[in-house]
């Protein structure tokens, strides 16, 4: 990534075949965002957890499985990182996933490296650019996130929704930047742009995680009524409860764990069950061939055995010279079986209220 945010849940999931203990901690990256990864420091945490995997198995598993979800009915993928726009292969990636129609795709990324989008047309697949706006205020910028500018993706985010892709901003907030929302409400106001905000997602327990006390989002609800922000409704959902906030020409959602996070039967039992940022949410996997069921749950990893059976087939010789090709049912019963273990039985499914500790 060409962002050092210090609460990134992404590159805090540690890869269960480094040893124990194995601290990633991030490293400076250039200050000019470098247009691929091949551009960044020779040896960076999320490129050591991909070193084992050669490149064309790693692009394959990525596509095959995305068509897997979506041949199972599945609605919505976000492609996220690290940085997306980092990946030398993105468009590849895009071009080559059958899509149904119907079915969803959204690019999560800080735009930093908005020209790889800005210099070619809009990309069809691309269905709306969630982009990270998590403060205006430089100040806050260079200590939180680490580099380059808050006035650069300010830039970014108008350049591409100017260049006609759908934007969504994303305000993770914290005690690092809750000052620093109503700037950001009313610059999404001004130009029309619908935004999310969600409370930091703990990717650990450690006390230290949040730089301070978790910040509810309902402190957030001055400003939203002093800028015109006119509260619509609000649904129990998968990571939260969401409230829907309308503006003259754009929309607010406001996600709160506090007043509603979903446990089932998958969260029985777990040492971390009171400190949970999310709850139930989404499944998340990469190019490490990880399923990832719940960020604080790392004795649920678990690697894909279809990516270890084409690494098996690569290693015996028999897929030295051609395309590897993933079994698409047994990747469809992966997802399910994850997902399965995810929502658990109906009669264990409850929301629960509190902020975490």
């Amino acid at each position: 990534c060409n962002l050092n945010c210090f609460f990134c849940h992404n590159e805090g999931q540690v890869n269960p075949r480094q040893p124990p203990g194995n601290d990633i901690s991030k490293v400076p990256v250039p200050m000019q965002a470098p247009d691929t990864m091949d551009a960044l420091p020779v040896s960076t945490p999320a490129r050591d957890m991909i070193g084992e995997y050669p490149a064309d198995v790693r692009f394959e598993y990525l596509r095959s499985v995305i068509e897997a979800y979506y041949e199972l009915g599945g609605l919505s993928v976000n492609l996220t990182g690290g940085e997306p726009l980092l990946y030398n292969r993105l468009f590849e990636l895009l071009d080559g996933i059958r899509k149904p129609e119907g079915r969803r795709l959204y690019l999560n990324s800080n735009v930093r490296s908005a020209q790889r989008l800005l210099k070619r047309p809009v990309h069809p697949k691309i269905d709306c650019i969630y982009a990270s706006l998590h403060t205006l205020n430089e100040e806050t910028h260079t200590r939180h996130l680490g580099l380059g500018s808050a006035a650069q993706i300010r830039r970014n985010i108008l350049a591409l929704r100017d260049h006609g892709y759908a934007i969504l901003l994303n305000f993770s907030l914290g005690p690092h930047n809750a000052d620093d929302f109503t700037e950001v409400l009313r610059f999404a106001a001004e130009h029309g742009l619908d935004l999310k905000v969600i409370a930091l997602i703990r990717h650990d327990t450690s006390a230290q995680f949040y730089r301070g006390d978790w910040v509810d989002p309902v402190v957030l609800q001055s400003a939203l009524v002093a800028n015109q922000a006119r509260l619509e409704s609000r649904t129990a959902a998968l990571g939260g409860l969401k409230e829907f906030y309308r503006l003259p020409r754009s929309k607010v959602i406001v996600k709160n764990i506090a007043l509603g996070r979903m446990h089932t039967a998958f969260c029985d039992g777990c040492s971390a069950r009171a400190s949970c940022g999310e709850g139930i949410y989404g499944l998340r996997t990469g190019v490490d061939a990880v399923w990832k069921p719940c960020l604080l749950r790392k004795d649920a990893y678990a690697i894909d055995p279809e990516m270890e059976r084409v690494l098996r087939l690569g290693r015996d010789g028999e897929n030295e010279t051609r395309t590897p090709e993933f079994d698409r049912a047994a990747l469809r019963k992966q997802i399910l079986k994850h997902i399965a273990a995810m929502v658990g039985p109906p009669a264990e499914r409850l929301f629960i209220r509190g902020a975490p500790l």
